[in-house]
């Protein structure tokens, strides 16, 4: 496996190969301020004071439903492949204009990961904010982080204790949704066609992915998961002595036409221990374990190579 440190915010730059079409879209459904289409009354001002100021509609109603589906295609494809989460909620589209902004908050009943996927001409912007932040450990653990660099008596400010994420076109980012985060004020423009503009959401329904031969044959497949469940039931029981830990990880593996597990990878890791943060060990004993339970376990032969991705979710 790779490296064990935990890396709750993951990027995926040029995600889509619709994004040109979904941004089209948008732009002309305002290339004419003056048009009064019924498409042109779809947002929700959203407004909570001091917490969220946005606008925003459901992805789905918004886009044609052959492009929708190949972007909802994607997102899933790579949940599954990448997370091991077989869907994902049925996405939002916001929108920022000046004076919008989300204040920091927490959101994680929703799924183990959330996304914000840019269809934001970034490079090209006129507006100042609209950055994703996400809280740093400097923060989340604020008093032993806090030490002062001897050579700089100016002490922790903004941003020693958020990442700005740009939204930059096309660039699907995902994060740990346990960490507080938000959107930082635009300011600049009043309109929409210049704006911040996101597909966003969580993927949910966390659970074994398989791919290859093994998931070609629908009575090989059930026998498959069968195999997996059998396989993965004592290492359940035995991670319930991490009681401490919170968070989530994925691992896919490699299956030989023989069955027999092979090269382990570490996708995601989110994984904490929720009585001393900076333990590293606890997480990295439990993820040794599931690993020496994945490479004794067995699967049903197959004309063909397999991996299955594998989540785990810690919840104390």
């Amino acid at each position: 496996m790779k490296s064990l440190a935990p890396k709750p915010i993951l990027i995926e730059k040029n995600f889509s190969k619709v994004a040109p079409a979904l941004r089209q879209v948008f732009e002309e459904k305002f290339a004419d301020a003056r048009k009064t289409s019924p498409d042109r009354f779809v947002w929700d001002y959203w407004h909570i004071e001091n917490q969220y100021s946005v606008l925003r509609t459901p992805a789905r109603y918004f886009f044609p439903p052959a492009l929708f589906k190949t972007l909802e295609k994607e997102l899933v494809s790579y949940g599954q492949e990448n997370l091991g989460c077989n869907g994902i909620s049925d996405p939002w589209i916001s929108l920022y204009t000046d004076g919008a902004y989300q204040n920091l908050h927490a959101d994680s009943p929703h799924g183990p990961w959330a996304y914000v996927y840019s269809l934001t001409p970034w490079k090209k912007r006129i507006f100042r904010g609209g950055e994703t932040l996400v809280a740093k450990d400097a923060l989340l653990d604020f008093w032993p982080n806090f030490t002062r660099d001897r050579r700089n008596e100016r002490g922790m400010e903004f941003e020693d204790l958020f990442k700005k994420i740009p939204p930059e076109f096309n660039q699907l980012t995902l994060f740990d949704p346990r960490l507080p985060h938000g959107v930082q004020e635009v300011r600049g423009t009043r309109e929409p066609a210049k704006g911040r503009l996101v597909v966003h959401g969580w993927f949910v329904e966390p659970r074994p992915f398989l791919a290859g031969a093994l998931s070609r044959n629908s009575r090989i497949a059930a026998s498959a998961s069968a195999s997996l469940n059998e396989n993965l039931r004592p290492l359940s029981k035995a991670l319930r002595k991490y009681p401490e830990l919170q968070g989530t990880l994925s691992v896919r593996v490699s299956i030989s036409p023989a069955g027999i597990p092979g090269k382990q990878e570490l996708l995601t890791h989110t994984l904490l221990n929720s009585e001393n943060p900076r333990d590293s060990e606890r997480p990295i004993q439990a993820i040794q374990e599931i690993a020496e339970a994945i490479s004794v376990a067995r699967f049903p032969k197959a004309p063909g190579k397999s991996t299955v991705t594998i989540p785990f979710l810690f919840r104390n």
